[in-house]
């Protein structure tokens, strides 16, 4: 949860944040670093649909350059896994996850869909047959 004294030590914090080895980038992986290079990726790869899941949804996801909103920008179907993504939360927005719930509806509003983990797997499941 956000509060004063935990932004202070924030680059502290992020200083010591690993990535779990399970989703480590691997030596064929892709990274991206601009919503060109994202755009470019996708295209030769002829994606048009995006699914978004992670952590502070009305910021990193939704804005970021390679986020909901610029990708929408250049016409991709953007959906976001409702229940594989957060935000930081108040200590009162914390127990209903309010930030998170007004962060979900606005990106269904302006830019896109949403989709819970289940329904996403058993699509993908599906399209597999």
């Amino acid at each position: 949860m956000y509060h004063l004294d935990w932004s202070n030590l924030q680059i502290e914090t992020y200083s010591q944040i690993q990535i779990p080895q399970i989703v480590q980038p691997q030596d064929r992986d892709l990274l991206v670093y601009s919503k060109e290079q994202f755009h470019r990726l996708l295209t030769q790869h002829n994606i048009r649909v995006l699914f978004y899941m992670g952590f502070e949804t009305d910021e990193c996801i939704t804005h970021s350059d390679y986020g909901i909103i610029n990708m929408h920008s250049y016409g991709y179907k953007t959906n976001i896994v409702r229940d594989c993504t957060t935000t930081y939360e108040s200590a009162e927005t914390i127990e209903g996850l309010w930030r998170t719930k007004v962060a979900i509806e606005q990106i269904e509003k302006r830019w896109g869909y949403s989709i819970n983990a289940y329904d996403l797997l058993r699509g993908i499941k599906s399209s597999d047959r």
